[in-house]
């Protein structure tokens, strides 16, 4: 079977192309505006960042009303599908759960590893996505599918290999008692990102929007005891980053990549997204070279031919989306009139 064919099982028409081009863009635009935030000097930040996460998981809420009541729905018809399929708000509480202790546990671990180590270590995650992929959907993956993954990962790991700093003065190396919290961040990155497609795909009856709204009010709820766990030492909510334009803006997009999140793993499938995560990270180097004048050393240079070798192996060998039925039956088709379900009637036929 020939690459473009291969390419047709991945992105059935022009916009799915367009989506997933669109979708590594806007979170390389993301990277580009949390890099313009920092203090000068320092990776640091003047803003409370916990408050950022909630307002966000806020704006998203509105976004998933806004665009369920713009296809025509009423304010009467939203309560009744959230009302007719209210068990989703307990079974999305897990992942809402489990994506606040990794936002959490992200601030503790970076307080105690440097940058590079941090990043170094979360691209664990790869594998750990594959895993629990295969045991949560029962799909196993093939060996060239592995080989690619594993290639991915050393990709990644490379590129943030070329700011390491060789020395223990700074308390970063990976062997230390926090080794533990990234072990747990990084199960529950995992954990939280497969089982999340697994109720977006499992669930197909329902609205994408109304699984948004349960998942995003869960979010709000982990995110308001997370701020009230450490009101004892700050604010409970920092409303001084409304007088902030680029958080503002940080908000707005960070709000746009969470809801195209939803879209993309209802579209495609954890493993894609691991994929789209090391494309992000080669291609902010380069744009960040010529903004921010961060020069593109051997280390980057090696890890733009891995990571586009293993992407190759992957197009040649890629993971179809498939549809699984799961949680309650449902009597009625949805109402989201996108391209994305077109693509659940493809058969999983590894190569």
């Amino acid at each position: 079977m020939d690459i473009k064919h291969q390419l047709r099982d991945i992105f059935p028409s022009k916009w799915h192309l367009t989506f997933f081009i669109t979708y590594i863009l806007l979170y390389i635009f993301n990277a580009i505006l949390i890099r313009f935030s920092q203090r000068v000097g320092v990776r640091s930040y003047d803003y409370d960042t916990i408050s950022v996460v909630l307002f966000t998981e806020v704006l998203k809420l509105i976004l998933a009303c806004g665009f369920y009541l713009r296809e025509g729905n009423s304010f009467e018809n939203l309560f009744k599908q959230l009302y007719r399929y209210r068990s989703l708000a307990l079974f999305y509480l897990a992942p809402a759960t489990l994506y606040c202790v990794y936002n959490n546990l992200s601030y503790i671990n970076l307080s105690h590893y440097d940058p590079t180590s941090y990043y170094i270590l979360l691209q664990l995650r790869i594998g750990v996505t594959a895993a629990t992929y295969q045991v949560i959907f029962k799909r196993y993956l093939t060996w060239k599918q592995w080989v690619s993954l594993i290639l991915l990962t050393i990709g990644c790991v490379i590129k943030q290999l070329d700011s390491i700093e060789f020395s223990t003065s700074q308390g970063g190396t990976f062997l230390n008692g926090y080794l533990l919290l990234i072990g747990v961040q990084i199960m529950c990155s995992c954990l939280a990102g497969v089982y999340n497609e697994y109720l977006l795909k499992g669930e197909v009856d329902s609205h994408l929007m109304v699984q948004n709204i349960f998942m995003y009010a869960d979010s709000i709820l982990c995110n308001l005891f997370a701020v009230s766990f450490y009101s004892k030492q700050t604010a409970l909510i920092d409303l001084n980053i409304f007088t902030k334009p680029i958080v503002l803006l940080i908000i707005i997009v960070n709000a746009c990549c969470g809801l195209s999140t939803s879209f993309f793993i209802k579209t495609f499938n954890s493993i894609m997204k691991s994929y789209t995560t090391g494309i992000e990270l080669l291609l902010t180097a380069v744009i960040c070279f010529f903004i921010f004048a961060i020069p593109l050393n051997g280390f980057t240079i090696i890890s733009i031919f891995v990571v586009s070798y293993a992407t190759y192996m992957f197009a040649r060998n890629p993971v179809i989306t498939v549809t699984y039925k799961a949680l309650t039956p449902s009597s009625s088709a949805s109402s989201l009139n996108i391209p994305i379900l077109e693509l659940k009637k493809v058969e999983v036929t590894n190569k």
